[in-house]
């Protein structure tokens, strides 16, 4: 049986700006519980930015059930219900909520970060995962990224996380070219007269021109996915995530 438990970063543990130090947490009933109580197999929940605590309960229950439901959940002992502050401002909490993504990764207890963890992330919380990889002595089996809100370059060789392929066994990048949030968040820019195209990882993928290494794969889903949440709601989705955690997804894929 998948024990779930909640770990929030917020303040009062639902504020969606302020943090709390140190981290709380609570069985998913809300009755108390400890870190000590994370054990075996764990899967670690992480939404993006611009979520309210309701928001986010739905998300994560759609999502376990989605999961439960392609056999996924009985690979873990435990499910982490990770809580941060990414504001819920919409497009106005967007540059506040990048630098406490980053603050979250490098603060969030260590317990969350070990042996055999995996951890699924939605937007900006793959931000929130490849900060905490780079904090020391740490390692994950699996980082398993839907509609990464992050550039398409940060985890190819010479990005920001170009060292994460070290700390996880295998990453994956779940995308979508059909998001809407993300190419409205990454729009061109023009620097000295030059048109500069940018693109999030959860939009195209991996960047044509750069390099990555060979434990990171792509799995496109274009053709089943059409909105930036819409990812949970799709059964191949969950079932390809199955096929990262049981180490059968061994190439890019378009599904």
């Amino acid at each position: 049986m998948v024990k779930p438990l909640w770990v929030s970063l917020r303040r009062d543990f639902t504020h969606t700006i302020d943090f709390c130090a140190p981290a709380m947490v609570r069985m998913f009933d809300g009755g108390p519980a400890s870190l000590a109580d994370i054990e075996g197999p764990t899967l670690v929940l992480v939404h993006g930015f611009n979520s309210t605590y309701e928001d986010v309960f739905d998300a994560y229950a759609a999502l376990r059930l989605s999961l439960d439901y392609a056999g996924v959940l009985k690979n873990f002992a435990t499910v982490v219900n990770l809580l941060w502050p990414g504001g819920d401002k919409g497009a106005l909490s967007w540059i506040f909520a990048q630098s406490r993504s980053n603050r979250t990764g490098q603060t969030l207890p260590l317990e969350l970060l070990g042996p055999g963890t995996t951890w699924l992330t939605h937007s900006l919380g793959a931000r929130v995962a490849l900060s905490a990889l780079r904090r020391p002595g740490v390692a994950i089996e699996n980082l398993i990224m839907l509609a990464p809100a992050v550039d398409d370059e940060e985890i190819a060789v010479g990005g920001e996380f170009a060292g994460v392929f070290q700390v996880a066994k295998r990453i994956a990048i779940f995308h979508s070219e059909h998001d809407p949030v993300l190419k409205l968040s990454y729009p061109p820019s023009v620097v000295a007269g030059h048109t500069i195209f940018q693109h999030a990882l959860g939009e195209t993928g991996k960047d044509h021109n750069a390099q990555y290494a060979a434990n990171i794969l792509a799995v496109n889903c274009s053709r089943l996915v059409h909105s930036h949440g819409g990812y949970r709601a799709q059964p191949d989705v969950a079932r390809m995530i199955g096929a990262v955690v049981d180490g059968t997804l061994i190439q890019d894929v378009a599904i």
